[in-house]
């Protein structure tokens, strides 16, 4: 397990939102910004979908009291995408109200292509009226170049990533 925990200490900051910070201010030390998740994915209990949002509340406050140069980046399946898309969007709004009032940006992960459709669209309906979120979008998937045009037509803020999802072949 110890080379493990060695090779993920570069991605993963630390156990707690504590860790998180203080390695984003020695990031920030060196010129470089951060992007700070709260790991965790598929939530359906409202009570854990509930403190999800809670921890992230918490690391927007962090990051605002110690000044640090981060954006942070939320999985809508931890934050009530496996219950329903309404209950994503009452959660992921306000955070990102709130994170908007600190100067902070927040990315919107993407996860599974299962998904995909469903984060798009919470994505567009938050982007309307908060400028300070951006979305993550798989380069692997078929539907990705007219993703990246529609998204692009509106001025999202994307950000590019392979996807770490094992997707069929008729899709990816």
């Amino acid at each position: 397990m110890g080379i493990l925990i060695h090779l993920a200490k570069r991605w993963v900051a630390g156990e707690y939102l504590e860790d998180a910070v203080e390695r984003a201010k020695s990031a920030n030390n060196r010129g470089i910004s951060g992007i700070i998740n709260h790991v965790g994915e598929h939530n359906e209990d409202i009570a854990k979908i509930e403190a999800s949002a809670e921890e992230y509340n918490r690391l927007l406050d962090g990051i605002k009291q110690e000044k640090i140069d981060s954006a942070i980046s939320i999985k809508p399946t931890q934050l009530g995408l496996m219950k329903d898309v309404p209950t994503c969007t009452r959660t992921i709004e306000p955070l990102v109200k709130k994170a908007a009032d600190l100067g902070i940006f927040v990315w919107m992960d993407m996860e599974g292509s299962i998904h995909t459709q469903q984060i798009i669209d919470i994505y567009k309906h938050l982007y309307k009226e908060n400028k300070n979120l951006g979305i993550a979008i798989q380069t692997y998937l078929f539907r990705t170049p007219e993703d990246l045009k529609e998204l692009s037509a509106m001025g999202a803020k994307i950000r590019l990533c392979k996807g770490a999802y094992n997707e069929p072949a008729d899709i990816a």
